[in-house]
Protein backbone atom coordinates (compact mmCIF):
# COMPACT_ATOMS: atom_id res chain seq x y z
CA UNK A 1 0.00 0.00 0.00
CA UNK A 2 1.19 3.48 -0.83
CA UNK A 3 1.50 6.29 1.62
CA UNK A 4 -1.66 8.34 1.99
CA UNK A 5 -1.47 12.03 0.85
CA UNK A 6 -2.97 14.59 3.25
CA UNK A 7 -5.28 17.36 1.98
CA UNK A 8 -2.67 20.04 2.66
CA UNK A 9 -0.24 18.19 0.48
CA UNK A 10 -2.78 17.94 -2.28
CA UNK A 11 -3.50 21.68 -2.05
CA UNK A 12 0.18 22.50 -2.13
CA UNK A 13 0.68 20.17 -5.05
CA UNK A 14 -2.27 21.70 -6.92
CA UNK A 15 -1.00 25.22 -6.25
CA UNK A 16 2.46 24.21 -7.42
CA UNK A 17 1.13 22.69 -10.61
CA UNK A 18 -1.17 25.68 -11.40
CA UNK A 19 1.03 28.38 -9.98
CA UNK A 20 1.26 30.30 -13.27
CA UNK A 21 -2.52 30.40 -13.73
CA UNK A 22 -2.91 31.60 -10.18
CA UNK A 23 -0.22 34.24 -10.45
CA UNK A 24 -1.43 35.50 -13.83
CA UNK A 25 -5.03 35.83 -12.59
CA UNK A 26 -3.93 37.63 -9.44
CA UNK A 27 -1.69 39.99 -11.42
CA UNK A 28 -4.35 40.73 -14.04
CA UNK A 29 -7.16 41.40 -11.56
CA UNK A 30 -4.95 43.44 -9.28
CA UNK A 31 -3.42 45.29 -12.24
CA UNK A 32 -6.84 46.15 -13.63
CA UNK A 33 -7.93 47.36 -10.21
CA UNK A 34 -4.81 49.44 -9.74
CA UNK A 35 -5.10 50.86 -13.27
CA UNK A 36 -8.74 51.75 -12.68
CA UNK A 37 -7.87 53.39 -9.39
CA UNK A 38 -4.98 55.24 -11.00
CA UNK A 39 -7.22 56.51 -13.78
CA UNK A 40 -9.97 57.35 -11.36
CA UNK A 41 -7.59 59.16 -9.07
CA UNK A 42 -6.71 61.58 -11.92
CA UNK A 43 -10.25 62.96 -12.00
CA UNK A 44 -11.88 65.54 -9.77
CA UNK A 45 -15.46 65.97 -8.74
CA UNK A 46 -17.29 69.07 -7.61
CA UNK A 47 -20.86 70.04 -6.80
CA UNK A 48 -22.67 73.34 -7.05
CA UNK A 49 -25.45 73.55 -4.48
CA UNK A 50 -28.39 75.75 -5.33
CA UNK A 51 -31.30 76.68 -3.10
CA UNK A 52 -34.70 77.28 -4.65
CA UNK A 53 -37.09 79.53 -2.77
CA UNK A 54 -40.70 80.41 -3.37
CA UNK A 55 -41.31 83.34 -5.67
CA UNK A 56 -42.57 85.94 -3.19
CA UNK A 57 -43.74 88.18 -6.00
CA UNK A 58 -45.93 85.39 -7.34
CA UNK A 59 -47.25 84.77 -3.84
CA UNK A 60 -48.03 88.46 -3.48
CA UNK A 61 -49.94 88.31 -6.76
CA UNK A 62 -52.01 85.40 -5.47
CA UNK A 63 -50.29 82.63 -7.44
CA UNK A 64 -49.68 79.38 -5.61
CA UNK A 65 -47.69 76.29 -6.59
CA UNK A 66 -50.10 73.45 -7.34
CA UNK A 67 -47.59 70.73 -8.35
CA UNK A 68 -46.84 67.83 -5.99
CA UNK A 69 -43.27 67.72 -7.29
CA UNK A 70 -40.78 69.42 -5.01
CA UNK A 71 -39.14 72.66 -6.05
CA UNK A 72 -35.73 71.03 -6.21
CA UNK A 73 -36.98 68.20 -8.43
CA UNK A 74 -38.69 70.65 -10.74
CA UNK A 75 -35.45 72.54 -11.13
CA UNK A 76 -33.48 69.32 -11.67
CA UNK A 77 -35.87 68.37 -14.47
CA UNK A 78 -35.61 71.85 -15.92
CA UNK A 79 -31.82 71.77 -15.77
CA UNK A 80 -31.67 68.40 -17.51
CA UNK A 81 -33.93 69.74 -20.24
CA UNK A 82 -31.67 72.75 -20.70
CA UNK A 83 -28.57 70.55 -20.98
CA UNK A 84 -30.04 69.09 -24.17
CA UNK A 85 -30.02 72.55 -25.72
CA UNK A 86 -26.64 72.33 -27.43
CA UNK A 87 -27.41 74.52 -30.42
CA UNK A 88 -25.15 77.52 -31.11
CA UNK A 89 -26.19 80.21 -28.66
CA UNK A 90 -28.12 77.68 -26.58
CA UNK A 91 -27.89 77.03 -22.87
CA UNK A 92 -24.89 74.70 -22.91
CA UNK A 93 -22.99 76.65 -25.55
CA UNK A 94 -23.51 79.95 -23.72
CA UNK A 95 -22.51 78.46 -20.36
CA UNK A 96 -19.30 76.96 -21.76
CA UNK A 97 -18.40 80.27 -23.37
CA UNK A 98 -18.98 82.04 -20.07
CA UNK A 99 -16.73 79.46 -18.38
CA UNK A 100 -13.84 80.85 -20.49
CA UNK A 101 -11.95 77.57 -20.63
CA UNK A 102 -8.31 77.56 -21.71
CA UNK A 103 -9.19 74.97 -24.36
CA UNK A 104 -12.78 75.60 -25.51
CA UNK A 105 -15.08 72.63 -25.96
CA UNK A 106 -16.27 72.25 -29.54
CA UNK A 107 -20.08 71.98 -29.56
CA UNK A 108 -20.27 70.88 -33.19
CA UNK A 109 -21.47 67.24 -33.25
CA UNK A 110 -19.42 66.64 -36.41
CA UNK A 111 -16.22 67.51 -34.54
CA UNK A 112 -16.67 64.55 -32.14
CA UNK A 113 -14.98 66.40 -29.31
CA UNK A 114 -14.02 63.87 -26.61
CA UNK A 115 -14.43 66.47 -23.88
CA UNK A 116 -18.01 67.17 -24.92
CA UNK A 117 -18.85 63.47 -24.65
CA UNK A 118 -17.12 63.34 -21.26
CA UNK A 119 -19.08 66.41 -20.13
CA UNK A 120 -22.39 64.85 -21.10
CA UNK A 121 -21.44 61.60 -19.39
CA UNK A 122 -20.15 63.06 -16.12
CA UNK A 123 -22.57 65.97 -15.69
CA UNK A 124 -25.53 65.28 -13.41
CA UNK A 125 -28.13 67.04 -11.32
CA UNK A 126 -29.63 65.60 -8.15
CA UNK A 127 -31.92 66.75 -5.38
CA UNK A 128 -30.53 67.20 -1.90
CA UNK A 129 -33.67 68.34 -0.12
CA UNK A 130 -37.06 69.87 -0.74
CA UNK A 131 -35.52 73.14 -1.83
CA UNK A 132 -31.87 72.33 -2.61
CA UNK A 133 -30.47 70.61 -5.66
CA UNK A 134 -26.89 70.00 -6.74
CA UNK A 135 -25.16 70.12 -10.10
CA UNK A 136 -22.25 67.69 -10.13
CA UNK A 137 -19.40 67.16 -12.58
CA UNK A 138 -16.44 64.81 -12.66
CA UNK A 139 -13.59 66.30 -14.69
CA UNK A 140 -9.89 65.81 -15.25
CA UNK A 141 -8.99 69.42 -14.47
CA UNK A 142 -10.06 70.91 -11.12
CA UNK A 143 -9.94 74.52 -12.32
CA UNK A 144 -12.05 73.78 -15.38
CA UNK A 145 -14.39 71.70 -13.23
CA UNK A 146 -15.06 74.67 -10.96
CA UNK A 147 -15.40 77.10 -13.89
CA UNK A 148 -17.86 74.89 -15.75
CA UNK A 149 -20.04 74.33 -12.69
CA UNK A 150 -20.01 78.03 -11.78
CA UNK A 151 -20.94 78.98 -15.34
CA UNK A 152 -23.72 76.36 -15.47
CA UNK A 153 -25.09 77.48 -12.10
CA UNK A 154 -25.05 81.14 -13.05
CA UNK A 155 -26.47 80.47 -16.50
CA UNK A 156 -29.24 78.35 -15.05
CA UNK A 157 -30.25 81.20 -12.75
CA UNK A 158 -30.31 83.50 -15.77
CA UNK A 159 -32.38 80.99 -17.73
CA UNK A 160 -34.91 80.76 -14.91
CA UNK A 161 -35.30 84.51 -15.04
CA UNK A 162 -35.53 84.45 -18.83
CA UNK A 163 -38.17 81.72 -18.70
CA UNK A 164 -40.29 83.81 -16.38
CA UNK A 165 -39.87 86.85 -18.61
CA UNK A 166 -40.15 84.94 -21.91
CA UNK A 167 -43.70 86.09 -22.51
CA UNK A 168 -42.73 89.66 -21.76
CA UNK A 169 -39.72 89.40 -24.05
CA UNK A 170 -41.87 87.99 -26.86
CA UNK A 171 -44.42 90.76 -26.32
CA UNK A 172 -41.61 93.31 -26.28
CA UNK A 173 -40.23 92.02 -29.57
CA UNK A 174 -43.68 92.17 -31.13
CA UNK A 175 -44.17 95.69 -29.81
CA UNK A 176 -40.74 96.67 -31.13
CA UNK A 177 -41.78 95.44 -34.59
CA UNK A 178 -45.04 97.35 -34.41
CA UNK A 179 -43.25 100.46 -33.13
CA UNK A 180 -40.85 100.28 -36.07
CA UNK A 181 -43.76 99.91 -38.51
CA UNK A 182 -45.72 102.80 -37.00
CA UNK A 183 -42.59 104.92 -36.78
CA UNK A 184 -42.00 104.45 -40.51
CA UNK A 185 -45.64 105.22 -41.31
CA UNK A 186 -45.61 108.23 -38.97
CA UNK A 187 -42.46 109.59 -40.62
CA UNK A 188 -44.07 109.22 -44.03
CA UNK A 189 -47.23 110.96 -42.84
CA UNK A 190 -45.12 113.70 -41.24
CA UNK A 191 -43.16 114.19 -44.46
CA UNK A 192 -46.41 114.36 -46.44
CA UNK A 193 -47.84 116.90 -43.99
CA UNK A 194 -44.67 119.02 -44.09
CA UNK A 195 -44.61 118.85 -47.88
CA UNK A 196 -48.26 119.88 -48.07
CA UNK A 197 -47.81 122.73 -45.59
CA UNK A 198 -44.70 123.91 -47.49
CA UNK A 199 -46.52 123.87 -50.82
CA UNK A 200 -49.73 125.39 -49.44
CA UNK A 201 -48.57 128.03 -47.00
CA UNK A 202 -51.51 130.24 -47.95
CA UNK A 203 -53.96 127.55 -46.91
CA UNK A 204 -52.68 126.99 -43.42
CA UNK A 205 -55.15 127.83 -40.65
CA UNK A 206 -53.13 130.83 -39.45
CA UNK A 207 -52.71 132.11 -42.98
CA UNK A 208 -56.37 131.48 -43.73
CA UNK A 209 -57.39 133.49 -40.69
CA UNK A 210 -54.98 136.23 -41.76
CA UNK A 211 -56.34 136.14 -45.30
CA UNK A 212 -59.93 136.37 -44.10
CA UNK A 213 -59.00 139.31 -41.91
CA UNK A 214 -57.17 140.89 -44.84
CA UNK A 215 -60.18 140.27 -47.07
CA UNK A 216 -62.47 142.00 -44.59
CA UNK A 217 -60.03 144.89 -44.33
CA UNK A 218 -59.74 145.20 -48.12
CA UNK A 219 -63.51 145.08 -48.49
CA UNK A 220 -63.90 147.86 -45.94
CA UNK A 221 -61.20 149.90 -47.70
CA UNK A 222 -62.94 149.39 -51.03
CA UNK A 223 -66.26 150.48 -49.57
CA UNK A 224 -64.69 153.62 -48.14
CA UNK A 225 -62.81 154.23 -51.37
CA UNK A 226 -65.99 153.75 -53.37
CA UNK A 227 -67.72 156.37 -51.26
CA UNK A 228 -64.78 158.73 -51.74
CA UNK A 229 -64.72 157.99 -55.48
CA UNK A 230 -68.42 158.68 -55.81
CA UNK A 231 -67.91 161.94 -53.97
CA UNK A 232 -65.04 162.78 -56.31
CA UNK A 233 -67.20 161.91 -59.32
CA UNK A 234 -70.00 164.19 -58.13
CA UNK A 235 -67.51 166.97 -57.44
CA UNK A 236 -65.98 166.51 -60.91
CA UNK A 237 -69.41 166.65 -62.54
CA UNK A 238 -70.28 169.80 -60.61
CA UNK A 239 -66.99 171.44 -61.60
CA UNK A 240 -67.47 170.46 -65.23
CA UNK A 241 -70.98 171.92 -65.21
CA UNK A 242 -69.76 175.09 -63.60
CA UNK A 243 -66.78 175.30 -65.94
CA UNK A 244 -69.12 175.21 -68.89
CA UNK A 245 -70.85 178.28 -67.55
CA UNK A 246 -67.68 180.24 -66.99
CA UNK A 247 -65.65 181.63 -69.89
CA UNK A 248 -61.99 180.94 -70.00
CA UNK A 249 -61.17 184.59 -70.77
CA UNK A 250 -62.66 188.02 -70.20
CA UNK A 251 -62.82 190.78 -72.92
CA UNK A 252 -60.86 193.89 -72.14
CA UNK A 253 -61.23 195.72 -75.54
CA UNK A 254 -63.24 195.05 -78.84
CA UNK A 255 -62.86 196.32 -82.48
CA UNK A 256 -66.14 196.11 -84.54
CA UNK A 257 -66.23 195.69 -88.36
CA UNK A 258 -68.12 193.63 -90.94
CA UNK A 259 -67.02 190.08 -91.21
CA UNK A 260 -64.78 189.35 -94.24
CA UNK A 261 -66.82 186.23 -94.96
CA UNK A 262 -70.00 188.21 -95.02
CA UNK A 263 -68.37 190.76 -97.30
CA UNK A 264 -67.22 188.05 -99.67
CA UNK A 265 -70.67 186.46 -99.52
CA UNK A 266 -72.41 189.74 -100.43
CA UNK A 267 -69.89 190.43 -103.21
CA UNK A 268 -70.43 186.95 -104.63
CA UNK A 269 -74.18 187.47 -104.62
CA UNK A 270 -73.80 190.77 -106.48
CA UNK A 271 -71.52 189.11 -109.01
CA UNK A 272 -74.07 186.30 -109.50
CA UNK A 273 -76.80 188.79 -110.09
CA UNK A 274 -74.65 190.38 -112.78
CA UNK A 275 -74.02 187.03 -114.45
CA UNK A 276 -77.71 186.10 -114.38
CA UNK A 277 -78.35 189.22 -116.34
CA UNK A 278 -76.10 187.87 -119.09
CA UNK A 279 -76.36 184.10 -118.86
CA UNK A 280 -78.78 181.40 -118.06
CA UNK A 281 -78.74 179.91 -114.51
CA UNK A 282 -77.26 176.72 -115.90
CA UNK A 283 -74.27 178.50 -117.34
CA UNK A 284 -70.94 177.30 -115.98
CA UNK A 285 -69.94 180.70 -114.76
CA UNK A 286 -73.21 181.02 -112.84
CA UNK A 287 -72.80 177.53 -111.35
CA UNK A 288 -69.23 178.33 -110.34
CA UNK A 289 -70.27 181.49 -108.53
CA UNK A 290 -73.15 179.58 -106.89
CA UNK A 291 -70.63 177.08 -105.51
CA UNK A 292 -68.55 179.91 -104.07
CA UNK A 293 -71.66 181.44 -102.53
CA UNK A 294 -72.67 178.07 -101.02
CA UNK A 295 -69.22 177.61 -99.50
CA UNK A 296 -69.18 181.08 -98.02
CA UNK A 297 -72.71 180.65 -96.76
CA UNK A 298 -71.73 177.44 -95.03
CA UNK A 299 -68.80 179.09 -93.36
CA UNK A 300 -71.02 181.90 -92.20
CA UNK A 301 -73.64 179.54 -90.84
CA UNK A 302 -70.97 177.70 -88.88
CA UNK A 303 -69.81 180.92 -87.28
CA UNK A 304 -73.41 181.87 -86.49
CA UNK A 305 -74.00 178.49 -84.94
CA UNK A 306 -70.86 178.88 -82.91
CA UNK A 307 -71.86 182.38 -81.94
CA UNK A 308 -68.61 183.72 -83.25
CA UNK A 309 -67.80 187.32 -82.59
CA UNK A 310 -67.65 187.90 -86.37
CA UNK A 311 -71.40 187.43 -86.49
CA UNK A 312 -71.73 190.35 -84.09
CA UNK A 313 -69.43 192.51 -86.08
CA UNK A 314 -66.51 192.16 -83.66
CA UNK A 315 -63.37 191.69 -85.62
CA UNK A 316 -60.83 191.75 -82.79
CA UNK A 317 -60.82 192.01 -79.06
CA UNK A 318 -58.29 192.05 -76.27
CA UNK A 319 -58.86 189.33 -73.61
CA UNK A 320 -57.26 187.92 -70.47
CA UNK A 321 -57.55 184.62 -68.54
CA UNK A 322 -60.57 184.36 -66.32
CA UNK A 323 -59.36 183.72 -62.71
CA UNK A 324 -62.54 181.87 -61.83
CA UNK A 325 -62.13 179.66 -64.87
CA UNK A 326 -58.56 178.92 -64.00
CA UNK A 327 -59.50 178.10 -60.43
CA UNK A 328 -62.36 175.89 -61.53
CA UNK A 329 -60.14 174.20 -64.12
CA UNK A 330 -57.49 173.49 -61.49
CA UNK A 331 -60.07 172.09 -59.13
CA UNK A 332 -61.49 169.98 -61.95
CA UNK A 333 -58.03 168.67 -62.81
CA UNK A 334 -57.38 167.76 -59.21
CA UNK A 335 -60.79 166.15 -58.95
CA UNK A 336 -60.15 164.12 -62.11
CA UNK A 337 -56.72 163.05 -60.84
CA UNK A 338 -58.24 162.05 -57.52
CA UNK A 339 -60.99 160.20 -59.33
CA UNK A 340 -58.51 158.33 -61.54
CA UNK A 341 -56.35 157.51 -58.53
CA UNK A 342 -59.32 156.24 -56.62
CA UNK A 343 -60.46 154.22 -59.62
CA UNK A 344 -56.99 152.66 -59.91
CA UNK A 345 -56.98 151.93 -56.21
CA UNK A 346 -60.42 150.39 -56.49
CA UNK A 347 -59.25 148.28 -59.42
CA UNK A 348 -56.28 147.05 -57.38
CA UNK A 349 -58.54 146.41 -54.43
CA UNK A 350 -60.95 144.55 -56.68
CA UNK A 351 -58.10 142.33 -57.91
CA UNK A 352 -56.89 141.69 -54.37
CA UNK A 353 -60.42 141.05 -53.15
CA UNK A 354 -61.03 138.71 -56.09
CA UNK A 355 -57.82 136.86 -55.26
CA UNK A 356 -58.75 136.55 -51.60
CA UNK A 357 -62.29 135.54 -52.55
CA UNK A 358 -60.91 132.83 -54.84
CA UNK A 359 -58.64 131.64 -52.04
CA UNK A 360 -61.54 131.77 -49.61
CA UNK A 361 -63.63 129.64 -51.96
CA UNK A 362 -60.88 126.99 -51.92
CA UNK A 363 -60.55 127.12 -48.14
CA UNK A 364 -62.98 124.23 -47.47
CA UNK A 365 -61.23 121.92 -49.97
CA UNK A 366 -57.73 122.87 -48.81
CA UNK A 367 -58.84 122.68 -45.20
CA UNK A 368 -60.22 119.20 -45.84
CA UNK A 369 -56.93 118.08 -47.42
CA UNK A 370 -54.94 119.61 -44.57
CA UNK A 371 -57.23 117.96 -42.04
CA UNK A 372 -56.72 114.60 -43.76
CA UNK A 373 -52.92 114.91 -43.63
CA UNK A 374 -53.04 116.18 -40.06
CA UNK A 375 -55.48 113.47 -38.96
CA UNK A 376 -53.37 110.69 -40.49
CA UNK A 377 -50.25 112.04 -38.80
CA UNK A 378 -51.94 112.47 -35.42
CA UNK A 379 -53.50 108.98 -35.50
CA UNK A 380 -50.15 107.38 -36.30
CA UNK A 381 -48.37 109.53 -33.74
CA UNK A 382 -50.88 108.71 -31.00
CA UNK A 383 -50.66 105.00 -31.79
CA UNK A 384 -46.87 105.23 -31.85
CA UNK A 385 -46.82 106.93 -28.45
CA UNK A 386 -49.24 104.34 -27.01
CA UNK A 387 -47.08 101.49 -28.33
CA UNK A 388 -43.95 103.05 -26.82
CA UNK A 389 -45.72 103.48 -23.49
CA UNK A 390 -46.94 99.90 -23.56
CA UNK A 391 -43.48 98.70 -24.59
CA UNK A 392 -41.94 100.43 -21.58
CA UNK A 393 -44.56 98.89 -19.29
CA UNK A 394 -43.95 95.42 -20.77
CA UNK A 395 -40.21 95.89 -20.34
CA UNK A 396 -40.65 96.90 -16.71
CA UNK A 397 -42.94 93.91 -16.05
CA UNK A 398 -40.52 91.58 -17.84
CA UNK A 399 -37.56 92.89 -15.86
CA UNK A 400 -39.57 92.57 -12.65
CA UNK A 401 -40.48 88.96 -13.46
CA UNK A 402 -36.89 88.19 -14.40
CA UNK A 403 -35.51 89.73 -11.21
CA UNK A 404 -38.12 88.05 -9.03
CA UNK A 405 -37.49 84.66 -10.68
CA UNK A 406 -33.73 85.19 -10.50
CA UNK A 407 -34.00 85.94 -6.81
CA UNK A 408 -35.50 82.50 -6.18
CA UNK A 409 -32.21 80.84 -7.20
CA UNK A 410 -29.50 81.21 -4.55
CA UNK A 411 -26.06 79.54 -4.83
CA UNK A 412 -24.97 77.83 -1.63
CA UNK A 413 -21.35 77.54 -0.56
CA UNK A 414 -18.22 77.41 -2.62
CA UNK A 415 -17.57 75.21 -5.62
CA UNK A 416 -14.43 73.22 -4.78
CA UNK A 417 -13.14 70.40 -6.95
CA UNK A 418 -11.79 67.47 -4.96
CA UNK A 419 -10.05 64.30 -6.13
CA UNK A 420 -12.45 61.50 -6.88
CA UNK A 421 -10.41 59.05 -4.72
CA UNK A 422 -8.68 60.00 -1.47
CA UNK A 423 -5.60 58.17 -0.15
CA UNK A 424 -7.40 56.01 2.39
CA UNK A 425 -10.10 54.98 -0.02
CA UNK A 426 -7.53 54.39 -2.72
CA UNK A 427 -5.41 52.12 -0.50
CA UNK A 428 -8.50 50.29 0.69
CA UNK A 429 -9.68 49.67 -2.85
CA UNK A 430 -6.20 48.61 -3.95
CA UNK A 431 -6.08 46.11 -1.08
CA UNK A 432 -9.54 44.96 -2.03
CA UNK A 433 -8.32 44.54 -5.60
CA UNK A 434 -5.46 42.32 -4.41
CA UNK A 435 -7.86 40.29 -2.28
CA UNK A 436 -10.21 40.03 -5.24
CA UNK A 437 -7.30 38.83 -7.37
CA UNK A 438 -6.44 36.17 -4.80
CA UNK A 439 -10.05 35.04 -4.61
CA UNK A 440 -10.37 34.87 -8.37
CA UNK A 441 -7.01 33.02 -8.58
CA UNK A 442 -8.23 30.50 -6.00
CA UNK A 443 -11.48 30.04 -7.90
CA UNK A 444 -9.59 29.52 -11.12
CA UNK A 445 -7.34 27.01 -9.30
CA UNK A 446 -10.36 25.08 -8.07
CA UNK A 447 -11.97 25.16 -11.50
CA UNK A 448 -8.73 23.93 -13.05
CA UNK A 449 -8.54 21.01 -10.63
CA UNK A 450 -12.18 20.21 -11.19
CA UNK A 451 -11.69 20.19 -14.93
CA UNK A 452 -8.54 18.01 -14.71
CA UNK A 453 -9.66 14.31 -14.98
CA UNK A 454 -6.17 12.77 -14.51
CA UNK A 455 -5.37 10.29 -11.72
CA UNK A 456 -2.65 11.74 -9.60
CA UNK A 457 -2.98 9.99 -6.24
CA UNK A 458 -3.12 6.28 -5.20
CA UNK A 459 -6.24 6.83 -3.15
CA UNK A 460 -8.05 8.06 -6.24
CA UNK A 461 -6.88 5.06 -8.27
CA UNK A 462 -7.95 2.57 -5.54
CA UNK A 463 -11.34 4.28 -5.31
CA UNK A 464 -11.75 4.21 -9.07
CA UNK A 465 -10.42 0.67 -9.76
CA UNK A 466 -11.56 -0.99 -6.56
CA UNK A 467 -8.19 -2.74 -6.06
CA UNK A 468 -5.31 -1.86 -3.81
CA UNK A 469 -2.42 0.04 -5.29
CA UNK A 470 0.98 -1.66 -4.83
CA UNK A 471 3.24 1.11 -6.02
CA UNK A 472 3.15 4.52 -7.57
CA UNK A 473 5.69 5.37 -10.26
CA UNK A 474 6.38 8.73 -11.82
CA UNK A 475 5.03 9.03 -15.36
CA UNK A 476 8.10 10.69 -16.76
CA UNK A 477 8.22 8.25 -19.69
CA UNK A 478 6.31 5.24 -20.88
CA UNK A 479 7.08 2.07 -18.97
CA UNK A 480 6.82 -1.39 -20.72
CA UNK A 481 6.52 -4.16 -18.06
CA UNK A 482 6.75 -8.00 -18.86
CA UNK A 483 3.56 -10.05 -18.52
CA UNK A 484 2.88 -12.30 -15.50
CA UNK A 485 2.70 -16.19 -15.43
CA UNK A 486 -0.91 -16.59 -16.43
CA UNK A 487 -0.32 -15.39 -19.93
CA UNK A 488 -2.26 -12.28 -19.29
CA UNK A 489 -1.22 -9.41 -21.51
CA UNK A 490 -0.28 -6.18 -19.91
CA UNK A 491 -2.61 -3.33 -20.47
CA UNK A 492 -1.38 0.08 -21.31
CA UNK A 493 -3.53 2.97 -20.05
CA UNK A 494 -2.53 6.43 -21.25
CA UNK A 495 -2.56 9.23 -18.68
CA UNK A 496 -4.75 12.16 -19.51
CA UNK A 497 -2.52 14.87 -18.10
CA UNK A 498 1.18 15.64 -17.87
CA UNK A 499 2.79 14.24 -14.69
CA UNK A 500 0.35 11.30 -14.19
CA UNK A 501 1.50 8.45 -11.91
CA UNK A 502 1.76 4.72 -12.97
CA UNK A 503 -0.23 2.25 -10.79
CA UNK A 504 0.47 -1.51 -10.56
CA UNK A 505 -2.16 -4.06 -9.49
CA UNK A 506 -2.69 -7.92 -9.80
CA UNK A 507 -5.66 -9.53 -11.60
CA UNK A 508 -8.51 -10.42 -9.39
CA UNK A 509 -7.47 -7.90 -6.85
CA UNK A 510 -4.12 -9.55 -5.94
CA UNK A 511 -1.02 -7.47 -6.20
CA UNK A 512 1.08 -8.34 -9.22
CA UNK A 513 4.48 -6.75 -9.62
CA UNK A 514 4.64 -7.89 -13.24
CA UNK A 515 1.60 -5.75 -14.42
CA UNK A 516 1.96 -2.20 -15.55
CA UNK A 517 -1.18 -0.14 -15.81
CA UNK A 518 -1.65 3.57 -16.58
CA UNK A 519 -4.97 4.79 -15.35
CA UNK A 520 -6.88 7.23 -17.55
CA UNK A 521 -9.43 8.06 -14.91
Amino acid sequence: MSHRNPVALRIADSFFRNRWLFLVSVVIVSGVTVAALTTKSNTYTASALTQVSVDHVAVALGERRSSWTSLSQQNVNHFQDLINDDLPGGFLDTALKEANLAVPINMDPKANDRRLAMLRKNLNATTRSESVFAIGLTWDNPTEDEKILAALQNRYAEEVGLDQSAQGIAAGRFLDTQIQIYQTQMQRAEEALIKYRSGNTDNLPDMQSSQLSQLASLTAQRDNLMIAQQDSALRTAALEARLKQVKATTVIEQNRAESPILQQLNAAKVQRDGLLAKYYPAHPAVEQINAVIASLQKQWNDKVRKNSQETHGIMSEKTQDNPEYLNLNQQLTEARITDQTQRSQMANLDKAIAKYNAAARTVPEKQRELNNFTRDYRILKDQYERLRTKREQVRIDSDLNQVSARSTITPLGYIIAKPTMNKTKQMTMMLGGVVLGLVIGALLLILSEWADRSLRYAEDAERLLGVPVLAVLPDSSELNMPTAAGGAAGRKIAGAASGAKGVLSAPGGAPSPAMTSRADG
